[in-house]
């Protein structure tokens, strides 16, 4: 399965469970450097709450590959919630 497709799939499956609780939320896939390309499509429609899940990489990974939730938090005017 293509990254597009798979990211697409848990999309649709989210916006149901979403959906279910009547919930209002917005999906999209986005292809970029991700830090970047979450922080402008939050800035672009106006979304004030990013919550992302955090793999809970030790501190030496994050040191090596960097986080994106980290870099997220961090480039965000807006509250970031990271849920592990």
């Amino acid at each position: 399965m293509e990254v597009r497709a798979a990211g697409e799939a848990i999309l649709e499956k989210a916006s149901q469970l979403l959906d279910a609780e009547h919930i209002p939320h917005q999906c999209e896939v986005l292809v970029g450097i991700p830090p970047e390309t979450i922080v402008n499509a939050v800035d672009r429609n106006q979304i004030d709450l990013i919550v992302m899940g955090a793999t809970g990489m030790g501190a030496l990974a994050r040191l090596f590959l960097g986080s994106v939730a980290i870099a997220v938090a961090q480039k965000s005017k807006v509250p970031v919630t990271l849920v592990k």
